[in-house]
């Protein structure tokens, strides 16, 4: 059945006063995330962006939570459509009393799957590396001078304009071919 607010799946946690939340996935306002409602379900904004624009192309359910006391990470193996909804913590001024963070999952449907990883930060993202594997390291030839556009020429050369590129005297990128083009003239994005 439909949990509370039409979720399927509900998820409720309270952090320490000092917790601060990251991740998400690719966010417009970076990985921190503040007070508010987060989706979890990739858009494509057509155009230009702004900090309050979410979701974007790649949201995650991987959720960090960084306190004095320790960090823990939060994966909810899950790609139905979600919201977290946070709210920070607030230290007492003083003898003034805390207030703990929230966070709150909701999830449509889909499997019921989370991992949670606990400890230091370093030990933290060891263990997603363990979970998920660890980033590939690019091959050599992918950080290469064959990103240059065919060199750049001399510096007397690009100061004119006619520097690399293939020729044709229209500077980086006026002729066919290089990196970022295609037959046609065409960039490989269309």
């Amino acid at each position: 059945g439909q949990g509370a607010g039409g979720a399927r799946w509900l998820g409720r946690a309270e952090v320490p006063a000092d917790a601060r939340f990251l991740g998400l996935g690719g966010r417009a306002g970076g990985p921190r995330l503040r007070d508010g409602s987060y989706r979890l379900w990739n858009t494509d904004p057509k155009s230009g962006f702004g900090p309050g624009d979410d979701p974007l192309y790649i949201t995650m359910p991987v959720q960090w939570v960084v306190a004095d006391a320790g960090t823990h990470l939060a994966f909810h193996d899950n790609t139905w459509d979600g919201r977290v909804l946070l709210r920070e913590g607030q230290e007492g001024a003083g003898s003034g009393a805390d207030r703990p963070g929230t966070s709150e999952l909701r999830l449509e449907g889909g499997p019921l799957r989370c991992w949670v990883l606990v400890g230091t930060p370093a030990r933290v993202a060891q263990g997603w590396a363990a979970l998920t594997g660890s980033p590939a390291v690019p091959p050599e030839w992918a950080l290469g001078y064959q990103h240059a556009r065919g060199g750049f020429g001399s510096a007397a050369e690009v100061r004119r304009g006619g520097g690399g590129g293939g020729g044709g005297g229209g500077g980086v990128g006026g002729g066919e071919g290089g990196v970022g083009r295609q037959g046609g003239g065409r960039g490989f994005a269309g």
